[in-house]
């Protein structure tokens, strides 16, 4: 949500900002429906905080992918080219689907395999609507250099 938030900020062509302002908005739908899934699992399992961890989670692996607020300025704001900005966010798409497609893998209860595969498959389809953004850019620049 902080990258596209950035992102949406500093973009010169609407069309790209409008793909950030997408893909916010459904970060910031994705986040509300991992709480919700999280907050109906701890009320339907009243000990689940104090059973033991079967699952390691790699709290490296999200940080890599998803930067922090400082990070994100700073790689937005070094001279950061558009297109750069969308094949940063494609790469951070891909890593997002990779990661909830592996601890997918990692679940033997079809309930907890879907919702990360589900989320696996938003980033997918996030990372095609940035592809797409990216191709037009491509476009319209070549557009531009016939002209």
């Amino acid at each position: 949500m902080r990258f596209y938030k950035v992102a949406s900020e500093i973009v010169a062509r609407p069309v790209t900002r409008s793909t950030f302002l997408r893909m916010l908005k459904d970060e910031q739908q994705h986040y509300s429906a991992l709480k919700k899934e999280w907050d109906k699992l701890v009320r339907e399992h009243k000990g689940v905080l104090d059973a033991p961890v079967f699952l390691h989670f790699d709290f490296d692996a999200l940080k890599r992918i998803f930067p922090s607020r400082q990070e994100i300025s700073k790689k937005l704001k070094a001279d950061l080219n558009e297109e750069e900005a969308l094949r940063l966010a494609m790469a951070m798409e891909k890593d997002a689907h990779d990661f909830f497609a592996s601890y997918a893998e990692k679940f033997s209860d079809t309930e907890g395999r879907d919702i990360f595969l589900r989320f696996a498959d938003e980033e997918q389809e996030h990372y095609d609507t940035i592809r797409e953004a990216l191709e037009s850019l491509g476009e319209e620049n070549a557009g531009a250099v016939e002209s």
